[in-house]
């Protein structure tokens, strides 16, 4: 314990505080998002006021030279311009501040990344505790409601952990089993190893428990890569490592505790006559039609759902619209228009760039894996409105701008 906190260094207090953003209480707020994006603000202050007084390993100049912060700080500005278009400037005003939010976490990551020696392990460590308070969260719902009748998917709305509802939660474990993946890879000590397999294993179960649809279809997309990566690779052995999710498959299935008589793969959950599905297929129609009429010029930033009431009133079901599209890209492509989108893109892009290129290190490869379920999700879900996933999306784009990645330099 006094090496452990001799080898502390002021970089790891920030990695943590930032990382635990998605931990923090409501604060006696109805909606916790308020209270983390507060936090996250005042965080980022505090981090760059207190870089100002110490010596920091950074090179500014270059970092503001690769595509990818280029890209950020364009979609940026693409923000700003948007903010004259928008009739709600009040609700563009928030939006626009927690995209700076975001955009400075970013930079903060990028230097606590570029001052952290051997930052991959270290953050894959601090991830690793994160998602173990995160299942403690879960579990406690779970074994509260077998005390009172056996599990089945009907329940799985009261399986929100530290978020608002499931398919956050479901997200946010998603987003870090890679980096428990690679800590399981990467360390020695055999305790420590049983540990991380036991975070893995009890992460992967509550997946299953949670059963967000958009997560697991990417967990399967993600797992199929890696066979293929396994069977024509020589450097990784990843077949091995699937002998712990499909263990813990049979577990759950297995479990006498669990019901499955509303399990997801039924037929009715995978048609396209599911309510939730017809939905969303819906506000798809409607933003896409828009988009198509308003390429260049959208409505604004976060002002979509308003805007979009006079095309949701034939939609409307006692009185209830949807406040988000369901899918970021097409939330933004109507928000933005054509610019801000594909400078969004254009950021998964050089993501997915940077894993290709240094796919021989098997770090990138569970970066990709996790860049991946973020893209899925915003494909389907949204993201970019909570404040847990958007820490891990600027995680990842400060990993693909590090200074210890040789492909940058001639980015």
């Amino acid at each position: 314990m006094k090496l452990l906190i001799k080898n502390i260094k002021w970089p790891h207090f920030f990695l943590v505080a930032f990382l635990i953003t998605g931990l923090l209480p409501t604060f006696g707020a109805i909606d916790k998002v308020g209270s983390q994006w507060l936090y996250l603000s005042l965080l980022n202050v505090i981090f760059f006021i207190f870089i100002s007084f110490i010596p920091f390993d950074f090179k500014l100049k270059h970092f503001f030279s690769l595509s990818i912060v280029r890209t950020f700080v364009f979609f940026i500005i693409v923000i700003f311009i948007s903010f004259f278009l928008s009739t709600n400037k009040a609700s563009t005003i928030i939006s626009i501040s927690r995209w700076l939010t975001v955009f400075f976490s970013f930079f903060s990551f990028s230097i606590l990344l570029a001052n952290t020696k051997n930052f991959a392990i270290v953050i894959s460590y601090i991830l690793s505790i994160v998602l173990l308070f995160e299942l403690f969260y879960i579990y406690s719902s779970y074994f509260e409601i077998l005390s009172v009748t056996n599990y089945s998917y009907q329940y799985a709305t009261y399986l929100k952990g530290v978020t608002g509802n499931k398919n956050v939660a479901a997200s946010i474990l998603a987003l870090k089993i890679p980096f428990v993946l690679y800590a399981l890879y990467y360390s020695k000590s055999l305790r420590l190893k049983v540990l991380l397999a036991t975070i893995f294993i009890f992460g992967f179960y509550a997946l299953l428990l949670v059963n967000s649809r958009t997560i697991l279809l990417t967990l399967i997309i993600c797992t199929i890569i890696f066979v293929i990566l396994s069977v024509f690779s020589k450097k990784f052995s990843l077949l091995k490592w699937l002998i712990i999710p499909f263990t813990t498959i049979l577990v759950f299935i297995s479990n006498p505790f669990n019901e499955f008589s509303s399990f997801s793969l039924n037929q009715d959950r995978i048609t396209f006559s599911d309510a939730s599905t017809t939905a969303r297929l819906d506000y798809y129609k409607l933003a896409w039609d828009y988009f198509i009429d308003h390429p260049i010029i959208g409505v604004g930033l976060a002002n979509w759902k308003i805007e979009s009431l006079a095309f949701q009133n034939k939609l409307m079901k006692d009185y209830t619209v949807s406040y988000h599209v369901h899918n970021d890209f097409l939330e933004l492509a109507v928000e933005l228009g054509l610019f801000g989108v594909l400078a969004y893109l254009l950021l998964f892009a050089f993501g997915f760039r940077t894993v290709y290129l240094l796919r021989k290190n098997i770090f990138f490869l569970f970066l990709g894996a996790s860049l991946l379920i973020y893209f899925v999700d915003s494909m389907l879900n949204f993201p970019m409105s909570r404040v847990s996933d958007q820490i891990m999306f600027v995680l990842l784009m400060a990993f693909f701008v590090s200074p210890n990645s040789s492909i940058n330099e001639n980015s």
